[in-house]
This record gives structure tokens, sequence and C-alpha cells, in this order.
């Protein structure tokens, strides 16, 4: 009787500091939530106590320039074992580490110029936790495209000088409109490859709008030049009226690259209306808002999230200041030959949103917004993006356009969970 009670009582003892354990862990991994944050230049894991198993996680980078990187892996104290390898683009293996039960370090890596691959291989449990970075200044990081992704060769005999991604969904609507979002790298570059490894990395968590849309979604992969001072991923003044070549009207570029993603979905017997869904999110929505302007008869609908500091209007004159492009439509027939098609526009959805506490501001910089334009701006709608909201809103009111704005509070320069959710209804509105 008293070796069973000893027993009952050693095991209540070991289940006690088995939970205890675990309470420690928990309290150990502090965030309680499990969470990838997949940046420009960074790879952030957090993995909280799971039920047995094994997450891989394999993601592929750019080197721009010989560099140092940095790695830095946390398990708990009864953690299992991590396995971290970097490899190069020929399979070759450069770095192979298995962390567990200890912080570990290593910032002595320096990679050359070129494409790597980083898997890392995390053993699950009820007592491990994995807290994970890679930093690389040089680096830019994307996932491996599955094979509803394509990335299409420029084709300037078809009218575009750069390469896109066409992600095609499993389930499609019935000739469904294509999502259309053009690339936003965040820094300019001469080296393509880091434009289309940012774009990798943005169409492969966005393609989770087009698979709830049943939509097609495109991606250009402009380039964005450190040398000329503008700024093409928001398609700004420079861009528009620029004399190079490669980036001349990349309005029209778009429109051709929407048009060969449409030939390569029909020889697929894929048929898809002849308008497109534009959407976009900061100089992404930039674009969206300034080509649906020139482009309104091809866009069945557009969203746009924080668009630079000012949504361009469809006015001329305001208060009987022109607004030149883009604040408004002033000198556009000129160079268009062509008058916009206001009519058409007011038969646009447009979607325009933000946060209530962005900052971020385009108007104050030269590579998007000319000195005499942040004047005006600042004169006639006010020295903040939120503060110029209201007399957006009024001006594309009066303009009878079908146009929704809204902000969202305690929100800053952030694409907020629950705008995803908005956007996506917004298109099912009209898809």
């Amino acid at each position: 009787m008293k070796t069973k009670r000893a027993l009952l009582i050693a095991t209540a003892i070991i289940a006690l500091i088995f939970i205890v354990l675990m309470i420690i862990n928990l309290i150990h991994y502090n965030t309680g939530k499990d969470e990838i944050i997949n940046t420009n230049h960074m790879i952030n894991i957090s993995r909280g106590p799971q039920i047995w198993g094994r997450s891989k996680w394999t993601y592929r980078f750019y080197v721009e320039e010989e560099a140092s990187q940095r790695i830095l892996v946390s398990s708990s104290l009864l953690g299992r074992q991590t396995e971290i390898t970097i490899s190069e683009k020929d399979g070759n293996e450069i770095f192979s580490e298995s962390v567990g039960r200890e912080n570990r370090e290593f910032s002595d890596l320096t990679l050359k110029k070129g494409y790597y691959t980083l898997t890392i291989s995390y053993k699950k449990g009820p007592l491990n936790h994995l807290l994970f970075s890679f930093e690389g200044d040089e680096a830019t990081f994307s996932q491996q495209l599955s094979e509803n992704y394509e990335i299409i060769p420029e084709n300037p005999e078809k009218g575009f000088n750069w390469k896109y991604i066409i992600y095609t969904p499993d389930n499609l609507s019935d000739n469904p409109h294509i999502l259309v979002e053009t690339n936003n790298t965040g820094r300019p570059s001469d080296d393509m490859a880091v434009h289309l490894n940012k774009a990798i990395n943005d169409i492969s968590w966005k393609s989770s709008f087009a698979d709830k849309l049943g939509s097609p979604f495109i991606m250009p992969v402009f380039p964005r030049y450190p040398d000329d001072y503008d700024y093409s991923h928001s398609f700004d003044r420079k861009t528009l009226y620029t004399d190079h070549q490669d980036i001349q009207r990349l309005d029209l570029q778009l429109l051709a690259i929407f048009e060969d993603a449409r030939e390569r979905l029909s020889a697929k017997d894929i048929e898809t209306a002849d308008t497109m869904l534009i959407a976009g999110f900061s100089s992404s929505a930039s674009f969206a808002s300034r080509f649906t302007i020139l482009h309104p008869d091809r866009v069945r609908a557009m969203a746009a999230g924080a668009p630079g500091g000012w949504p361009i209007v469809p006015v001329k004159e305001y208060d009987g200041k022109k607004l030149r492009f883009p604040i408004g439509l002033y000198g556009l027939e000129d160079f268009l030959g062509r008058e916009i098609d206001l009519n058409e526009l007011r038969n646009t959805p447009l979607f325009f949103f933000m946060g209530a506490e962005d900052q971020n501001d385009s108007v104050v910089y030269r590579d998007s917004f000319d000195k005499e334009d942040e004047e005006l701006i600042f004169e006639r709608f006010g020295k903040t993006p939120v503060e110029r909201w209201p007399a957006a809103r009024e001006i594309y009111e009066n303009a009878g356009m079908n146009a929704k704005f809204k902000l969202y509070p305690d929100i800053g320069h952030s694409f907020s969970d629950e705008m995803k959710k908005d956007v996506v209804n917004f298109f099912k509105s009209y898809q």
C-alpha cells in the first residue's frame, strides 16, 4: 500500500514538474503565438510549443554584393534540434549547423554575390520553442515558387521590356478578371535580380487574394533605377514623361503584359475578362490609382491603400490652382493626345484606404513629387496624409466618382488583416 502511494506521489511530482517546465517554456517563448515575418532583408520565424512533428521552411535569397550575414537561433532548455543549411545555386552546401537547448549567434558568415537557398528544419514538441532570425543588408528573400507560378520573359516586340510573374489558382471563377499589382521593391537598384526576388516574395504571400477571388494574378518586374532620382514603382511624373526607352510608358507596358497573360491563359483554355482588378499598397497603390486614371476602360475595379500621401484626383484645377500630374489631371491631354475619359472613370468602382495613424508621406520626397507640387499640396490640402484625406474624398465625391474612402483606426503604414479582408470583399462585388 505504501509502495503504491509512493508511486502515485512520484508520478504526480513528475507530472507537476512537466507542467511547470511547459509553463516556464511558454513564458520564455514570451510572444505566445506562431509567426513568420519575411521582409526585404530579413527572415524571422517564431514557433511556440506544439505537438510532435517537424516543420521545414525553404527560402531563396539573392545577395546583391558580398556582405556579412547574421543568424540568431534560440531554443528552450528542453528543446530539440533545429537544423540550418545554406546552399549555393548549384546545390553546394556552404553552411550547416544544428542548434538545440541553447541560444546561438552566427555573425561571421560572409556570402558572395549570387543566389542561395536557406533551409530551416525544426522538430516540434510540447517543451520546445524556436526563435530564428536571419539578417542580411544585401540579401533579398523570396519563397520557392510552386507549379502554379510562371516567370514570363520580357518581349519588346509585344510591347513590354520586363519580365512578369503569373499565378494561376487551382480553383478559378468563370471568365475571371485578372488581378494585377505592380511590383514594389522598396528601394532602388540597378540589379534586376533584386526586383525579381522581391516580386516573387510579394506575389507568393499575396496569392491568397487570387485564391479567394478565383482570379489569375500577374505582377510585372519593373525596374527602379538609383541614378535618375525617380520612383518608377509609383509611376511618378518623371516616369510618365521619361524618354528612357526601356521604361517609357510603363502604363502601356502593363497593358501589353495584361494582354500577353490573357493570351497565355487562353492557350490553356482559361478565358478571362478584358478588364482587370488592379490593387496596390503604398507605391504600388500610387501606380494603381494613376494607371486607372489614364485607362479607366481597362479597369473593372481598383483598390489603393496608402497611395503615396496623396491620391491623384480627377480634376484639372482646384481653388484656382492647376493640379498637374500626379496631383491631378492638368496637362495630361497634351501629353496623351486625348482627354481623360471621366465618364468611363465614373463607372469604375474605386476603393481608397489608409491607416488613421499613417505618417508615410511621399509628397516630401523629390523622387515622388517635385518641390512645387509639395508646396501646392501643403497649402491647399494639408501637411499630412491623414489631414489631406477629407479633401481628396470631397473632390472625388464632387466629381461624381464611384469612390469609397476608408480610414482604419490605430493603424499606421501597414496592410492590416481588416484591410485585406475589405479588399477581397470589395473585388468580389465586381468579379
